[in-house]
């Protein structure tokens, strides 16, 4: 509920700045997917604090899309990241998918 409320207010912040600026925060959100992946590591090796981040990660950018802040250009690197994290959900065993 608190990531959900930090992501609107994030999202809500973002509406009201020029695009240029509302696309740099769109860049910083998706930074932070890449801050816990590592090329080899498997989705079991990756910390708790992981999930977390890319829960978040992934509410932000969420609100951001579902407000239309998302430009073209961001599009493919933004439905690349969901990708993976949905693949790696999709691989731990609580999950079924």
């Amino acid at each position: 509920m608190v990531r959900w409320s930090a992501a609107k207010g994030i999202a809500r912040l973002s509406e009201r700045l020029p695009s240029d600026f509302s696309s740099q925060v769109l860049e910083t959100i998706l930074n932070l997917f890449s801050i816990h992946s590592a090329a080899g590591a498997s989705v079991y090796d990756t910390p708790a604090i992981a999930e977390a981040t890319w829960h978040g990660a992934c509410l932000a950018s969420a609100e951001m899309a579902r407000r239309g802040l998302v430009q073209s250009a961001l599009l493919p690197n933004l439905l690349g990241w969901l990708s993976k994290v949905s693949k790696a959900k999709c691989r731990l065993k609580y999950f079924i998918c």
